[in-house]
């Protein structure tokens, strides 16, 4: 372990990588109110795999889309999903059981 490391930074939430989970979690703290998040990217470019895959990320009902003029509302996203999501990914929904094997 020897000498101790002196930092240049101090954060309230570091976030490694730059893809879509990434800045989720990284908007997520800031939302939440840690007024000092960090996103650490090693490549040349943010969006990680993401950017590669043309991975999007959707945020329904959020106040940023609000203030831009989007028109949207919970009850949109309810409804969309429902329709676009397989009955048994749907919250609350009888999921598939598989029968242990016996030893």
């Amino acid at each position: 372990m020897g000498a101790e490391a002196g930092w240049d930074h101090a954060a309230d939430a570091v976030v490694v990588g730059s893809g879509n989970g990434a800045l989720t979690a990284a908007l997520c703290c800031h939302e939440m109110g840690l007024p000092d998040v960090v996103v650490l990217e090693k490549s040349g470019q943010y969006g990680g795999t993401s950017s590669i895959s043309g991975g999007r990320v959707w945020i329904p009902n959020n106040h940023l889309a609000a203030e831009a003029g989007a028109s949207d509302s919970l009850q949109d996203a309810r409804a969309y999903l429902r329709a676009a999501l397989p009955r048994t990914s749907r919250p609350g929904a009888s999921r598939p059981t598989c029968a242990r094997r016996r030893a």
